[in-house]
């Protein structure tokens, strides 16, 4: 059966207070971490071998259902939870690799990272953080940058691409946002993913 998903509505997009009440839901599952992290498998070809994963952050609401990440990303945005959200995502995607390669299938996953959250004063000691706690290697980590950069900080987000490529760490720009574009009933879940390492078992 088909899950709830809340989608915001011309009603709920004008009414302040339904806002509200969905930035303090917001606020709240960050604090006790509602949320999961889901992955779309990346097929080789050739080989038809499981290859990567893209990862996208999903939002179980207690009340509303699914809520996708074009309603609560934005929010995330204006109220500056991308940054603790962001930090969240990319702990568990290092913790879900480093489970993965254990159980021999390494692939490289890649994280939606807004801008916003990039040019954070701890971004890329969390990341070095992330990477070394769980002993992936730096290759298995992809970030695609998306959003809009402010002009004022272009040359420091170029400095920390540069940084994050020297550590090995793959860097892609995202034109658009697949980040909030998917469709959560089309992503599967770390079990998931690691009983499907071939094409074949779709």
């Amino acid at each position: 059966m088909r899950q709830n998903t809340f989608e915001q509505t011309p009603t709920t997009t004008n009414d302040g207070l339904a806002v509200r009440s969905l930035e303090r839901d917001l606020f709240d599952a960050v604090t006790d971490e509602s949320f999961e992290l889901r992955y779309r498998p990346l097929y080789d070809r050739r080989s038809g071998e499981l290859a990567g994963v893209d990862a996208h952050l999903s939002w179980q609401h207690r009340q509303l259902g699914v809520v996708p990440p074009r309603t609560f990303w934005p929010i995330a945005e204006a109220t500056g939870m991308v940054i603790p959200m962001g930090d969240w995502v990319l702990w568990q995607a290092c913790l879900q690799l480093a489970a993965w390669t254990e159980d021999e299938l390494r692939v490289q996953a890649s994280i939606s990272v807004s801008a916003q959250h990039l040019v954070a004063t701890a971004f890329l000691a969390t990341v070095a953080d992330a990477i070394e706690t769980s002993g992936i290697d730096p290759g298995q980590l992809c970030l695609v940058l998306t959003g809009t950069i402010d002009i004022d900080d272009c040359a420091r987000v170029e400095s920390l691409l540069g940084a994050l490529r020297a550590y090995g760490i793959g860097v892609e720009h995202d034109a658009g946002d697949r980040r909030v574009e998917t469709d959560p009933a089309g992503l599967l879940t770390g079990d998931e993913i690691l009983a499907r390492r071939t094409a074949s078992d779709r």
